[in-house]
């Protein structure tokens, strides 16, 4: 998997929603976190990150079998289809929503392995 690991360029706190820029490798990321969907340890400990920090990112999410590598690029590609690429013609914008639209079994069960672990973690 494409794990980022870089330093924190910049970090937008909304309250119960942060945006961390990440540098790595010459390149932006942005990683957004919702209090409602992270872990409150987790949470916590991202209000203790400064610019320059040093942070992994997405790991636990290949190490718990929640999505593979494959996968994970695969569901890049189609996000990146709609949110990146700004499809112009009706015929590209039906193609990328057809695209997510065969996946949305696979997104629902995502969203319950996360919420499951999210869960045992609280625990």
């Amino acid at each position: 998997m494409e794990i980022v690991k870089g330093h924190i360029a910049d970090i937008r706190d909304f309250g119960k929603l942060k945006f961390l820029i990440v540098r790595q490798d010459g390149n932006l990321i942005q990683i957004v976190l919702k209090k409602e969907v992270v872990d409150d340890e987790l949470f916590e400990k991202v209000k203790g990150l400064t610019k320059e920090s040093v942070v992994e990112i997405l790991g636990e999410i290949e190490r718990e079998g929640i999505v593979s590598v494959d996968e994970w690029k695969e569901l890049r590609v189609i996000r990146n289809s709609l949110s990146h690429d700004y499809p112009e013609e009706l015929a590209e914008i039906t193609i990328a929503i057809n695209e997510i639209l065969e996946k949305i079994d696979f997104f629902e069960t995502i969203i319950k392995k996360i919420q499951k672990l999210c869960s045992q973690k609280k625990k």
